[in-house]
C-alpha cells in the first residue's frame, strides 16, 4: 500500500533501521506499544502545563515508537493475523 513519497522512500525506511537497532528480538511489540502510551500520556500532562516544548518532544517520540512497533512486530513474526 502506497501512502507517499516521502514516507516510502525515506521514513519507512529510517524507521525499519532504527527499530531494528533499538530493539533486540526478544523485546515484545508491546512493550513499545506501552512506551508509547506512556510518552502520549506524558505529552498531555505536558500540554495541561503549558510544558509546550516537552510535549512537542514526548509526541514526536509516542508517533516514532508508534511506527516502528509495526516493523518491530512483523521483523520478529510476532505479528497477529
Amino acid at each position: 500500500m502506497a501512502t507517499s513519497i516521502l514516507y516510502d522512500k525515506v521514513l519507512s525506511p529510517f524507521y525499519d533501521v532504527l527499530a531494528a537497532r533499538l530493539f533486540p528480538d526478544f523485546v515484545h511489540p508491546n512493550v513499545i506499544t506501552l512506551m508509547g502510551g506512556g510518552c502520549a500520556s506524558l505529552a498531555l500532562i505536558a500540554i495541561r502545563a503549558e510544558a509546550y516544548g516537552y510535549a512537542a518532544a514526548l509526541f514526536i517520540c509516542y508517533s516514532s515508537l508508534d511506527n516502528m512497533d509495526g516493523k518491530h512486530a512483523r521483523r520478529t513474526n510476532q505479528c497477529s493475523r
